[in-house]
């Protein structure tokens, strides 16, 4: 049988005094202003790191977030009897729908209230939602918060209303209506908090058995420390596991638990983390994004993608067992088409906008390293740098979670009765010989190409480019050096009529010149 825990955790470092106090100046809405500025400033300062003691600072700014949008929690009496939410953690809908429906209704309750001009709220409200945001983004940046945040499911919820945002156009001005401020800055703190966001639930299971706080100062804690764990002790097994957590060390998997064991400690944590999904998927398909936001958005993907790429071995199995929970890396296979889709056009984002290289007079500037005239230079001087370089860091750890499959799907549609995705080839071919962004940039797109040959379903894609590649290769070593040895080339299919028509005229010019 299942050992019950049942010895609550110790607590070497209590709740400090300032925290408890800070806590009750947020709960009164008399003095709730000047405490969010004080702690506001506090978190933004680089010489003291600001590490919580407790959580009930936590919980307070919570309280203000929810107080913001007017989020009131449905009552499970109002629910009808047949309908059950229970959590469903499929791999197959990760990035459609939250676990349960109650997350799904906390979505869409943010969207409207986040609308846009976000005209359903006070500009009181927004400036407070903002700065809440902002204090949770400070404190990510200390690593001794990193756990209290992940391991605060109402923390990560707001943070992922906050995310629908930036599902919307507007300006990237802190100061503007419509700013990008409070998207960017939740983005941001889920960036930080990626290494302890586990959709196995591993870690947290592990750390409510075995993780004790240090005493040191600055040490990693954990919410409401006196319910949160320790449970188990070292007659249960497990020693490597029990040092590992004492010393906090990456050991963080234990195998053979059940589902239901691990669920009952872990459950609300989970809907929290696989409810990051869908709103990331409605951030990077939706045209409207501003790039402020949509680079942050990369960013957290790019974080996703390698964190699962640690220990990677073999093929990922895409069926789901209903006795385990899917791990991150068999989500980020299954991501659907339009986010492909999408990825494939972040590899050429025109940059002639507001965004685009500042036009400069030649007759005023007369420096050398300034381009006055950009129109001029083709892609190098048109294409937004920043996001295709991050596309690219994207891509290449993705084809290595599972190369065959992630590259048929990124260069062949499945639902078309065009099958050959022409753009991602189109795309690749300029940064083979760019001479801006990154400097790794052509090295990535050599390993995407190589990547994109190996699978036999692009073959129809490599004949539609290669005949290109191979006059860039006349031109450019680099790319010479890449068709030669790392693509396979297709050769061209001669018809039998003018394959012999061109053995006669070999023959006939063999024999005049032996005449001759």
């Amino acid at each position: 049988s299942t050992p019950i825990p049942q010895r609550p955790v110790v607590v070497a470092r209590p709740e400090s005094a300032d925290d408890q106090a800070r806590a009750a100046q947020l709960r009164d809405p008399s003095t709730r202003v000047a405490a969010l500025n004080a702690l506001l400033q506090q978190t933004v300062s680089h010489e003291p790191n600001y590490a919580v003691t407790g959580d009930s600072v936590l919980t307070e700014l919570v309280n203000i977030a929810l107080e913001c949008v007017q989020w009131e929690e449905p009552d499970v009496r109002d629910e009808d009897d047949d309908e059950d939410d229970d959590p469903v953690f499929s791999s197959d809908r990760a990035w459609w729908q939250a676990p349960t429906k109650r997350n799904d209704r906390w979505a869409e309750h943010w969207k409207e209230q986040l609308g846009p001009n976000r005209l359903n709220l006070k500009a009181h409200a927004v400036k407070t939602l903002e700065v809440v945001a902002m204090i949770f983004r400070n404190m990510s940046f200390v690593g001794a918060n990193l756990r209290m945040l992940a391991y605060s499911p109402a923390v990560v919820e707001v943070l992922i209303g906050c995310m629908y945002d930036g599902t919307k156009g507007g300006a990237e001005e802190v100061s503007a209506p419509s700013s990008t401020a409070l998207a960017v800055a939740a983005m941001q703190t889920l960036l930080h908090m990626v290494p302890m966001l586990d959709l196995s639930g591993q870690k947290l299971l592990a750390d409510r058995l075995f993780y004790t706080p240090q005493s040191s100062k600055d040490g990693p804690m954990i919410p409401n420390a006196e319910a949160f764990g320790q449970a188990a002790t070292g007659g249960w097994g497990f020693g490597g596991m029990w040092l590992a957590r004492r010393l906090d060390t990456k050991e963080d998997v234990m195998s053979d638990v059940k589902k239901d064991f691990l669920l009952s400690f872990a459950s609300e944590y989970l809907v929290s983390v696989w409810s990051v999904f869908p709103a990331l998927f409605q951030v990077l398909t939706n045209t409207l994004t501003p790039r402020s936001v949509l680079i942050m958005a990369v960013d957290l993907l790019q974080e996703l993608v390698n964190q699962a790429r640690i220990g990677v071995v073999g093929s990922a199995h895409l069926d789901d067992d209903p006795d385990e929970i899917p791990t991150l890396r068999v989500v980020l296979v299954k991501m659907p088409d339009p986010l492909i889709s999408r990825l494939i056009d972040f590899l050429y984002v025109p940059r002639l906008g507001p965004d685009a290289l500042e036009y400069n007079d030649p007759v005023k500037n007369i420096v050398t390293r300034v381009t006055a005239y950009k129109l001029l230079l083709g892609y190098d001087a048109t294409v937004d740098t920043d996001i295709r370089d991050r596309t690219l860091d994207i891509l290449v750890p993705l084809l290595e979670l599972d190369s065959p499959r992630i590259a048929t799907r990124l260069g062949s549609r499945q639902q078309s009765s065009c099958t050959v995705r022409t753009q991602i080839w189109d795309s690749l071919l300029p940064i083979l010989t760019t001479a801006v962004g990154r400097n790794e940039a052509p090295h990535l797109a050599t390993q995407v190409f190589k990547e994109l040959t190996k699978a036999p379903e692009n073959r129809l894609g490599l004949i539609y480019v290669q005949e290109r590649l191979l006059k860039l290769a006349c031109k450019n070593e680099r790319v010479a050096h890449t068709a030669c040895h790392f693509l396979q080339l297709i050769p061209q299919q001669v018809e039998e009529g003018s394959e012999d028509q061109n053995e006669e005229e070999q023959d006939g010019s063999e024999e005049e010149e032996e005449e001759s």
